[in-house]
């Protein structure tokens, strides 16, 4: 069986009106419920800041453990920092008993909650609900 991974183009999120950017929340959404997993183009981030950001991620990994752990995510298991091998099992989400990930993951975000309405309701509600 073969897979095929939506490719969503998010152009209309960042320039496109209430409809461009609903249409394009709903392939998001649709790609999330069916497959999992989706490509986007149209993000607007430039090429060589992603190639950067790809060895960045590649000489973080290749790193020793003593230097992951430095930035090992806190203990209140807020995705924040380096997630070791083990550290998660993402079937349990789904009511599965299985043994932990074997992957390890880098997780980032705003480092303060801070006070604007999107860290208070839910990202993208504000911007997304139909006049």
């Amino acid at each position: 069986m073969t897979i095929e991974i939506p490719v969503i183009d998010l152009t209309p999120l960042r320039e496109g009106d209430i409809a461009a950017r609903l249409a394009a929340a709903a392939e998001i959404r649709a790609a999330c419920t069916d497959t999992g997993f989706f490509t986007v183009t149209g993000h607007g981030i430039p090429a060589d800041l992603l190639t950067r950001t790809r060895q960045a991620a590649e000489t973080f990994f290749a790193s020793p453990e003593d230097r992951k752990n430095a930035v090992l995510r806190p203990p209140e298991k807020i995705s924040r920092g380096w997630n070791p091998p083990t550290d998660r099992t993402l079937a349990n989400t789904l009511g599965t008993d299985t043994p932990p990930d074997l992957q390890e993951a880098w997780a980032m975000g705003p480092p303060e909650s801070g006070k604007r309405r999107l860290f208070h309701r839910r990202c993208g509600y504000p911007v997304l609900r139909p006049q």
